[in-house]
């Protein structure tokens, strides 16, 4: 297989991903995702306040609670990313897709700038609709609205096979 074949093969990968990870965000954020329990075998794991104390606090930014956790837990997790968020106009992602600030504060349809000092392209994904990529030391301006309204969205990067960074969007 030649290496733009590789790629596109990626690149297809990656919006599959994202719809999928999209679908299920919009189906939690409004109670219509129905996840079946977990099973309380020694070997089962699941994303409880015990586990998310274990966590570190970037893990536990990018890890938002499941459907069906408890309302303290997502209050606790809201309150989370608005300490951790940045008012910022920028993002700078480094090697890695590593972005900075990891939580970027941002107003609903305010446009922003992603800036990409690694030396290789990242492409940016926050859902089907809105994938940028972003040439090796170059940026792009984007409009904050990925979801046509306020509230917490996940990026991934390159084949992350789950978030990267945050934005909270807020009205």
């Amino acid at each position: 297989m030649s290496n733009k074949h590789l790629a596109d093969k990626r690149i297809q990968l990656l919006v599959v991903c994202a719809a999928i990870l999209a679908v299920l965000i919009l189906l939690q954020k409004y109670g219509k995702l129905h996840l079946p329990k977990l099973s309380t075998s020694s070997n089962a794991t699941s994303t409880t306040s015990v586990d998310r104390r274990a966590m570190t606090t970037q893990q536990s930014i990018l890890t938002p609670p499941v459907q069906g956790t408890p309302q303290s837990e997502q209050e606790a997790y809201f309150n989370l990313i608005q300490n951790n968020a940045k008012s910022t106009e920028s993002l700078s992602l480094s090697k890695n897709c590593t972005p900075t600030p990891l939580v970027s504060k941002l107003k609903l349809n305010k446009v922003f700038t992603i800036k990409n000092t690694d030396s290789v392209d990242h492409t940016i994904i926050f859902n089907t609709e809105h994938m940028f990529t972003i040439a090796a030391g170059g940026s792009k301006q984007i409009n904050a609205n990925f979801g046509h309204n306020d509230g917490i969205y996940g990026y991934g990067c390159d084949s992350s096979s789950g978030a990267v960074g945050m934005v909270l969007v807020e009205p």
